[in-house]
């Protein structure tokens, strides 16, 4: 005779599995990183669209990892004049 708690189990299991694999690494849904990174969610779902942005869909949801999202944003990020100023100097 089978546990009714068996699948539920396995469940558990499976995500205390995956957050060890990640390291307990932060896991953002769609409105968590909305939220986090100040956009809505249409626009969130054009840059996966057209993967410009970081993202997992293991279960036909989209996820992102902080750490992704957070290096997806340093690679974006624009040098001031100053800096491109200081580089064109340097060549």
């Amino acid at each position: 005779m089978e546990n009714k708690f068996t699948p539920q189990l396995d469940d558990l299991a499976g995500m205390i599995a995956s957050k060890l694999k990640l390291g307990f690494e932060e896991i953002m849904n769609i409105d968590e990183l909305s939220e986090y990174i100040k956009l809505d969610r249409q626009t969130i779902y054009a840059l996966t669209s057209n993967r410009e942005i970081p993202f997992c869909k293991p279960t036909g949801k989209l996820l992102f990892l902080k750490s992704e999202i957070l290096q997806w944003l340093r690679d974006s990020r624009v040098d001031t004049i100053t800096e491109m100023e200081m580089k064109a100097m340097q060549k």
